[in-house]
């Protein structure tokens, strides 16, 4: 029986696919075991990088028991990335692993936000929102949304254009709005310029040239805490290498 050159090819591909997993799957396995000797010996960057390893299952099986014990010591210790993943857990981001408690989930995240870690902010301005704290969760979001974060920005612009807890602002719900697309699709689609149309009808031209001066001047940056947590392997690695 002939095998096509392109079965062959797959097959192939296929194979090599499967040993590049099988490397990855045993350097993560070494990677685990010795951040667990240094989490033991109290390296907290360690203890959150082992919580995070068995939090998603990498060189070891998922465990959300042991991810939010580890998670936990890493906190007490002071690791800031760490105290916001017991905040998730509290808040029932994966279940009932641990007794839910919102307000200690609200105090671990804030640990966090305050240190400048974006998704912390993000999610402290949706806790003080449901709270009836409008102001204290626009300030929440627009530390996230300075970062980067689409979706901070997209809340700002709702609860600007609803008036939540103080005037409608349409001038920021245009420009938050507007900036929320450019960050998360890099263009503005034809539903998103049909609301901006929308908005824009309720606005003088001076409000308008002021929000699109918003937009123009908005920058992006990312502080070294929200760096530190999307560079989690790199750094992994870099510990347990002494570099």
């Amino acid at each position: 029986m002939r095998i096509s050159f392109k079965i062959m090819a797959a097959l192939v591909v296929a194979f090599c696919l499967g040993q590049v997993q099988a490397q990855a799957q045993e350097e993560f396995q070494g990677l685990y075991q010795k951040l667990q000797v240094m989490a033991e010996g109290g390296d907290a960057e360690a203890q959150y990088h082992v919580g995070m390893f068995l939090n998603n299952g990498i060189g070891t099986e998922r465990n959300f028991k042991q991810a939010f014990a580890w998670f936990e010591t890493s906190a007490q210790a002071g690791n800031a990335l760490a105290a916001y993943k017991v905040g998730c857990y509290l808040d029932g981001q994966w279940g009932p692993i641990v007794t839910l408690d919102k307000d200690k989930a609200l105090a671990f995240k804030l640990e966090a936000a305050q240190r400048g870690y974006a998704l912390a902010q993000q999610d402290v301005g949706i806790m003080y929102m449901q709270r009836q704290m409008p102001d204290e969760a626009r300030r929440w979001w627009l530390a996230a949304g300075q970062q980067g974060l689409a979706n901070p920005l997209y809340n700002l612009s709702v609860s600007y254009l609803q008036g939540q807890g103080e005037a409608i602002d349409r001038v920021r719900g245009y420009a938050f709005f507007k900036l929320s697309k450019l960050l998360s699709e890099k263009r503005i689609n034809g539903q998103a310029q049909a609301s901006l149309d929308t908005i824009r009808q309720s606005m003088s031209d001076d409000q308008v040239q002021l929000a699109e001066k918003m937009v123009e001047d908005w920058r992006v940056e990312r502080t070294p805490l929200t760096l530190e947590a999307s560079q989690g392997l790199q750094r992994a690695r870099a510990l347990v290498s002494g570099r």
